[in-house]
């Protein structure tokens, strides 16, 4: 799984990389040639909505988002626990939901196609239900490791 993370984070870097070559192209086109290019804002629309979201289930292996722990770490370690297990569940649950409605949206809009890429609208709307299977992974392996070590800090994970 180490592996596969890896890889992504790299993915992540390399559309970054992607999206700033392009858009830095893409304004001394403009506005030096007076010659926009008419695929780059809406290839680094697209790449945005892929790095957002494969962002998203990063954050939650990384443990980066946003948290508000004043209440839960004044608790005890095994209500720690729990809560953290409770909240990755609520995650889960979503993630589930990102799946199966994403899916749903891929297959509806596979027909549509984009205006400047003229690419299937489904190769950028499956980076939801992408995303959802990654959430849940990652959410279930952080509620294996809470439970692993009893003596783990279940708010920082420290």
């Amino acid at each position: 799984m180490k592996f596969v993370s890896e890889f992504i984070k790299y993915m992540l870097v390399v559309l970054l990389v992607l999206m700033f070559s392009i858009t830095f192209i893409q304004v001394v086109m403009r506005y030096v040639f007076l010659n926009a290019i008419p695929w780059a804002e809406e290839a680094v629309r697209f790449m945005f909505v892929w790095a957002s979201f494969i962002g998203a289930a990063i954050g939650i292996k990384e443990k980066i988002h946003i948290g508000i722990d004043l209440v839960t770490a004044r608790l005890p370690q095994k209500a720690q626990r729990v809560t953290s297990t409770v909240v990755y569940f609520i995650i889960m649950w979503l993630a589930y939901y990102m799946v199966t409605a994403g899916w749903e949206f891929t297959r509806f809009t596979h027909a549509q196609l984009s205006p400047a890429l003229t690419i299937p609208m489904s190769y950028v709307h499956v980076a939801i239900p992408i995303s959802g299977v990654l959430i849940i992974i990652y959410s279930s392996i952080e509620v294996f490791k809470l439970w692993k070590k009893p003596n783990q800090d279940a708010v920082s994970g420290q």
